[in-house]
């Protein structure tokens, strides 16, 4: 099961045009990418996932969702909600949504301000994703809409993202228009780990790799960049989410 990815041309994401950063966690910890440079920004160390919701960001980590507040010092989390482990975050139609672990057999998707219960999987829920007005999740059953559990797809889902009007997932290696079933990429590696909507580009994390820009298949950023940041070497390093904060400085 896959837990959660040189600068590119005019065509791409660029130096010259990546006005807001890219935020990604590797090994718990959060890391910014501002088209130059990367940065160590903070993270508790169990970080598996995050999202940007009324300005701040909030982190989906073992033990619950923290609130990192605005900014990009993220060193000084806020616990918003207990859970056992949670592993995908969404902003749907106004609201934060969470994927969590109720236990070995049972996941649940609440919405995480109200603590209310969505819908409930007996599968991890390794994704969450908001596309043309309907919040869908997705893991090794496939993909559902949430609300109503129809399912949209049989294909694994590893990661989900809603980009220029398309819904894609990465199903190991491959990345698939979920709408046709077409793939529109593939892991250079072993594993596709997360997707992104990044500077009109659609992205996504290469296990072991480094993040890359999807159809034109060209590197954003390698590991090796982050490596250097981490003073530590892995071979088998994974970006488990990859996302874009707006207006954080």
């Amino acid at each position: 099961m896959g837990f959660f990815r040189s600068l590119l041309s005019r065509k791409g994401v660029s130096a010259s045009t990546c006005h807001d950063p890219l935020l990604i966690v590797v090994s718990g910890k959060i890391y910014s990418w501002d088209g130059r440079r990367v940065e160590l920004r903070g993270g508790s160390g169990v970080v598996h996932c995050l999202v940007q919701y009324r300005g701040a960001i909030f982190g989906g980590e073992l033990g619950g969702i923290a609130n990192y507040a605005s900014g990009l010092d993220l060193n000084s989390p806020l616990t918003v909600r207990e859970r056992d482990s949670t592993t995908a975050l969404c902003v749907h139609d106004g609201t934060l949504f969470d994927a969590s672990r109720k236990d070995n057999n049972h996941w649940e998707i609440r919405n995480t301000m109200t603590d209310e219960l969505v819908s409930e999987r007996t599968h991890p829920v390794l994704a969450l994703a908001s596309h043309a007005g309907t919040l869908y999740d997705g893991g090794g059953y496939g993909v559902h809409e949430t609300k109503t559990s129809r399912k949209a797809s049989d294909l694994v889902c590893d990661a989900m993202c809603s980009h220029n009007d398309r819904l894609y997932i990465a199903s190991v290696t491959t990345i698939r228009d979920l709408n046709t079933g077409e793939p529109v990429g593939r892991a250079q590696g072993d594993e596709v780990t997360a997707l992104c909507s990044f500077e009109g580009q659609l992205i996504h994390a290469d296990l072991g790799l480094g993040i890359w820009e999807t159809l034109s298949q060209r590197l954003i950023v390698s590991y090796d960049t982050i490596d250097k940041v981490r003073r530590r070497k892995s071979k088998t390093m994974a970006a488990v989410c990859i996302v874009q904060a707006h207006g954080l400085t």
